[in-house]
């Protein structure tokens, strides 16, 4: 059947599950081979089912008529034949939902006319779409909870599975975050756990020079919704953030710290209008300016950073971790160890031999046997981490929280070695606590290591259980 061009009628329903793509390329393939595949239209309503893209060529090519194939049905079936006609073609994940949720609306609204009661629509759909049920779920499951990873599969950076498991990790800790199982009471009175359900703004619990460490990770810059009711780090403005968080942080940080004391702030970077802000270093800049002395910018490289959606730039795969004292008589020592002969070193040849044999012109040091696993010391300014999965007692994961190893690189360097063998209960504070990662490291250190470090932490919100 020839048909004009201009008669032929393209559905919004097409319109809206099937985009238009390289047809100037199609284009081409016409000018040089012909139609190879006529267009399917319904001969009730000369509504295109198959071949969108092929008049969409021809039309531009200034074609006035086309031989068409033709079915008749009735209009409110055109759905079904509609995307039976579209299997053979490349879709996106986009074009595969909508026509999911265009195929469950039809057979809810035929569900009496179909003799479809009882039946499972989704399997049926699935089978129609010529795609597992599993993966139709997964796929389903990824646009209600985790929506932008739909791109992340479009663009061929995630797969379904991975796109998945992400969405599970990602739920697990929105369900943490009400799910707080800490006996406030018990907790706040212990002598190594005090943790106040507030704004650190104003750390009126704490005297004067109390705390001899600072560790924190406050709220990055429109990455990341902590509460419903955020402020910091939602801000309209970089500009606006960076003021709030450093005002936010220095009065009171800075009485609280005794005067040899460390405080160590972690932060990440964020792109606005595709322009990277530098944010980390403009608060350390700021901080600078109110008195902080800068010790080191420590660049914490993760091993398994966040996929981006962006082909544009690299993915950023660290964060910045600045030192900073308030006099230069702040207390530091690093994480050696004398080599003895039950240590094991990790680069065994170039530190010790057998027998406990100093190999000639080499130091007789290494590092602590405990700091291994993150760049075996804390002496250089770039250290290798995964992103901080541990389990709380919740068996809930937060990909942000501290990794164990880092707190206690951090406490064994500027906390706890200039006070061995004293009767000293050092505190340390963490002014942003809600996913408790830094509580939890010092547990650790107090557990391995027959110490008594208290911990202090402030938060609108605590999102887990302390275990």
């Amino acid at each position: 059947m020839i048909i004009k061009v201009k008669d032929i009628k393209v559905s919004d329903v097409n319109k809206e599950i099937y985009s238009l793509s390289a047809i100037d390329e199609l284009m081409e393939s016409i000018k040089l081979l012909g139609l190879l595949q006529r267009p399917v239209i319904n001969v009730k309503t000369n509504n295109l089912l198959s071949g969108h893209r092929r008049v969409e060529a021809i039309t531009r090519l200034g074609w006035k008529e086309v031989e068409v194939d033709t079915i008749d049905v009735y209009e409110e079936d055109e759905i079904l034949y509609l995307i039976h006609y579209n299997q053979t073609r490349v879709k996106s994940v986009f074009s595969i939902l909508r026509e999911y949720d265009f195929l469950k609306k039809y057979y809810n609204d035929n569900k009496t006319k179909l003799g479809l009661k009882g039946v499972i629509l989704r399997g049926m759909i699935a089978d129609d779409l010529k795609i597992s049920d599993g993966q139709l779920g997964r796929l389903l499951k990824i646009r209600k909870e985790s929506p932008d990873s739909i791109e992340l599969i479009d663009k061929g950076i995630l797969s379904i599975n991975q796109a998945y498991l992400l969405t599970q990790r990602n739920n697990k800790e929105v369900k943490s975050r009400s799910t707080v199982n800490l006996d406030w009471d018990e907790k706040s009175n212990s002598e190594d756990f005090r943790f106040f359900q507030k704004s650190s703004e104003s750390m009126s619990e704490l005297k004067d020079g109390e705390i001899d460490l600072i560790l924190t990770s406050p709220p990055f810059y429109k990455l990341r919704s902590y509460s419903d009711n955020d402020i910091l780090g939602n801000e309209d403005s970089p500009i606006q953030y960076i003021d709030n968080l450093v005002n936010h942080l220095h009065d009171e940080c800075w009485r609280v710290l005794r005067n040899d004391g460390s405080f160590f702030l972690e932060l990440g970077d964020t792109f606005i209008d595709g322009c990277l802000q530098n944010i980390p270093h403009r608060v350390a800049i700021e901080l600078s300016k109110r008195g902080w002395i800068q010790r080191n910018s420590i660049i914490v490289k993760r091993k398994n950073p966040k996929p981006s959606s962006s082909k544009s730039n690299l993915t950023p795969s660290y964060s910045l971790l600045f030192h900073f004292a308030k006099t230069l008589e702040y207390n530091y020592q690093r994480t050696l160890t004398k080599i003895s002969s039950s240590t094991k070193p990790s680069h065994p040849p170039r530190h010790r031999i057998v027998d406990g044999q100093t190999i000639r012109n080499t130091s007789p040091y290494i590092p602590n046997k405990e700091g291994k696993n993150i760049g075996d010391f804390l002496d250089h300014d770039i250290m290798t981490v995964a992103v901080a999965n541990q389990k709380y007692s919740s068996k809930i994961e937060h990909p942000a929280s501290f990794p164990q190893q880092l707190v206690w690189l951090i406490i064994n360097s500027t906390v706890y070695l200039p006070f061995v063998g004293k009767k000293y209960s050092p505190t340390v504070l963490d002014p942003f606590a809600g996913a408790l990662g830094t509580y939890k490291g010092i547990q650790w250190f107090n557990s391995n290591f027959d110490s008594n470090i208290q911990f202090v932490g402030y938060d609108i919100k605590c999102w887990f259980d302390a275990g």
